[in-house]
């Protein structure tokens, strides 16, 4: 807080403070997700989690000038009445008010993760999730009428041949059916399959909305091709 009213550029500043901090312990093979997978990349929700915690952290909501969080965000006053006080509405406002005015931030600092993954990287992923499925879902006839894979594979063949943004959203839904079944399974191999595939998805959906340039690592036909 500064004077009263909510410093935005400290918010921002704790909040990225906190995800290099992160990043950092993932580069030393430190953070591991609730199925006790190696976390490679931060996903949007982590992120979005993470910002949220902060937030609160730094801001000390105070009724007392709740007039003044509404002259700096009006927008609260538009928004949905939450609890039973109006400064639960206020307090509960100020705090999504201060989440929008950062998320551009959050968001990119997630997509700089993403600068160095390419198809290679989203192929090894989801092959990696099949054969999973394969070995340790293929008898489970309620999983196999969720996933298909010879479907996740050709949406896989199509986005090689041509990675095209609409691809990428046909390719999410078949691997966030994978990641669902793989991170609740006993062996660790396919609970860190399911990691890297819910990181994969994060990357399509990122393609999809054209925010990450999507580009191919080393492959020699396609190169030839061109």
């Amino acid at each position: 807080m500064f004077n009263g009213i909510v410093d935005i550029a400290a918010c921002r500043n704790a909040v990225l403070r906190k995800f290099e901090t992160e990043r950092n312990k993932i580069d030393q093979g430190l953070v591991k997700d609730s199925t006790g997978a190696r976390v490679s990349a931060i996903t949007m929700d982590e992120a979005y989690g993470l910002a949220r915690i902060v937030i609160r952290e730094c801001t000390v909501f105070d009724t007392g000038v709740a007039h003044r969080y509404v002259e700096q965000f009006p927008e609260i006053l538009t928004m949905e009445l939450v609890g039973s006080r109006i400064s639960d509405s206020i307090e509960h406002g100020l705090l999504r008010a201060i989440f929008s005015r950062i998320e551009p931030s959050i968001r990119a600092s997630v997509i700089s993760q993403f600068s160095d993954y390419g198809i290679n990287d989203l192929d090894g992923a989801v092959t990696s999730g099949v054969e999973m499925f394969r070995r340790y879902l293929s008898a489970d006839p309620f999983a196999r009428l969720r996933i298909h894979p010879d479907k996740v594979m050709a949406y896989l063949a199509e986005i090689t041949e041509d990675a095209e943004e609409a691809r990428f959203k046909l390719l999410v839904g078949q691997i966030n059916n994978l990641v669902s079944e793989l991170k609740s399974k006993p062996p660790a191999e396919a609970r860190q399959a399911a990691r890297a595939l819910r990181e994969a998805s994060q990357f399509c959906l990122l393609a999809a909305s054209g925010e990450l340039s999507v580009f191919r690592q080393d492959v020699p036909e396609l190169a030839l091709a061109c």
